[in-house]
């Protein structure tokens, strides 16, 4: 059981790291593509 909330731990690390990431791309795209 605990080495499944670890295992579940990281991939939500993981998971918001991707959508830090994700947020920074649609950042840039706004900045070169303004609406």
């Amino acid at each position: 059981m605990h080495l499944m909330m670890t295992s579940n731990q990281q991939s939500m690390d993981i998971a918001s790291q991707r959508t830090y990431e994700m947020a920074d791309i649609l950042q840039v795209i706004q900045r070169n593509q303004p609406m």
